[in-house]
C-alpha cells in the first residue's frame, strides 16, 4: 500500500505528520510548501522531499497522489479545493474550513473530482475512545442520557499571536481549536447527533479564552461542556464523561485507559464498583494516516469525512451563534 504526499503547511502539525508517514510502508512526502522560507528548508531536509516555491506548485506535482494541509484555519478550505481541482486526494487538518457552507463546498469539490477527503479528527482512532464506543454501542450503559466535556488549558500568550488571534483567520478560539475535538469524541462514541445548543462565551480581544455550552442531542441526551484556554497552571485537562440508565464511564486526559462504573453487571464488568479498562496507547496521527491511505484505494470514506467533520463544527459555529444572539440555537 502506497501514497506519495504533498504537504502544505510545515509546522507543529505537519511535523506530526511527517513521523507518521515515515512509519507507513510505501510512504512518502514528495513535495512541501510554507511561506517561512526556513521552515520549509528544514522539513524538506527531514524528509528528503522537494521543497516548492508555491501551493500551486505542490497540488500540481505530477508525482502527487494526495495533499496533507496544515496551514491556518482560513486556508485549509481554498487549498484543499485547489488540490481536489488537480485531481488529487486531500488529508487535510481539522476543522477543514470556517463555515458549514464552505465545508459544504468542499464536499460537492470532492464529488466532482471523484476524489477522498479525510480530516484530521484523530481521537477517533484512539483506542480508549474506540473501547468507550463499543462499551455504548454492547449497551453496557444503557441508553445515554448525559455528557460532560471539560477542556481547560492553560495555553501561552505566545500561542494567541497572528492568525490564532483573529476570529478572521481563526474561526475561534478554544471552542474551535480545542473541544471540538471532544465534541466530535462524543458523537463517535454514541452515534447521537448534536440537535441544539445554548451557549456563554466571555468576551476576549479576538477569540474566546472561555465558554461554556448546553447541547441537547438527538434521544433526549444532554451534553455539558465548559472550555477554558487561560486557566492558571493547568496541563492540558480534557476530560469526557458519559452517563446512561446503567451506569457511567470517563476518559481523562491520558486516554490510555477507560473508567467504568455499572448499575447492573454487563458480559465481564461487574455491578457496584469502577473498573479500569487499560487499553494501551498508539500514535493517532500514524493511525489517522493510516487509515486515510487505506480507504482511498478502497474507495470509502476515512474515519473522520466531510460530513463527520461539518457535524463538529456546526456544534462549534452554533455555540458561537447561540452566544451572540441569546437564544437556542437548532442544529439537527
Amino acid at each position: 500500500m502506497t501514497m506519495r504526499f504533498g504537504v502544505v503547511g510545515c509546522g507543529g502539525a505537519g511535523a506530526d505528520f511527517a513521523d507518521a508517514v515515515v512509519d507507513l510502508p510505501g510512504g512518502r512526502i514528495e513535495a512541501m510548501y510554507d511561506p517561512d522560507p526556513a521552515r520549509l528548508r528544514a522539513y524538506s531536509a527531514r524528509v528528503a522531499g522537494r521543497p516548492a516555491t508555491s501551493v500551486a506548485e505542490v497540488v500540481e506535482d505530477p508525482l502527487v497522489e494526495a495533499v496533507y494541509i496544515a496551514t491556518p484555519h482560513h486556508e485549509l478550505a481554498p487549498v484543499a479545493v485547489s488540490a481536489l481541482e488537480a485531481g488529487k486526494h486531500v488529508l487535510v487538518e481539522k476543522p477543514a474550513a470556517l463555515s458549514t457552507a464552505e465545508l459544504e463546498a468542499l464536499d460537492a469539490a470532492a464529488r466532482r473530482a471523484g476524489r477522498t477527503v479525510g480530516v484530521m479528527y484523530v481521537l477517533r482512532h484512539d483506542p480508549a475512545v474506540l473501547a468507550a464506543r463499543n462499551l455504548v454501542a454492547d449497551g453496557a450503559l444503557g441508553e445515554v442520557r448525559q455528557a460532560r466535556i471539560q477542556t481547560v488549558i492553560d495555553k501561552p500568550d505566545d500561542y494567541w499571536v497572528a492568525w490564532r488571534a483573529d476570529r478572521a483567520t481563526a474561526g475561534g478560539g478554544v471552542l474551535l481549536m480545542n473541544s471540538a475535538h471532544q465534541l466530535d469524541m462524543v458523537r463517535f462514541i454514541t452515534g447521537l447527533e448534536y440537535a441544539s445548543v445554548v451557549a456563554e462565551v466571555s468576551p476576549s480581544e479576538g477569540v474566546e479564552h472561555w465558554a461554556g455550552a448546553v447541547y441537547r442531542m438527538t434521544g433526549g441526551a444532554i451534553v455539558t461542556l465548559t472550555a477554558s484556554a487561560r486557566s492558571s497552571g493547568a496541563r492540558l485537562q480534557e476530560r469526557v464523561e458519559l452517563e446512561g440508565e446503567n451506569g457511567r464511564l470517563e476518559l481523562g486526559g491520558a486516554r490510555d485507559f477507560v473508567d467504568v462504573h455499572l448499575r447492573s453487571p454487563h458480559a465481564a464488568l461487574p455491578a457496584g464498583k469502577w473498573t479500569r479498562l487499560e487499553v494501551g496507547r498508539r500514535s493517532l496521527y500514524r493511525a489517522a494516516v493510516a487509515d486515510f491511505v487505506e480507504a482511498v484505494p478502497r474507495d470509502r470514506s476515512p474515519a473522520a469525512s466531510t460530513a463527520e467533520a461539518r457535524a463538529a463544527l456546526a456544534a462549534v459555529t452554533g455555540a458561537y451563534a447561540a452566544a451572540e444572539n441569546g437564544v437556542r440555537i437548532a442544529l439537527a
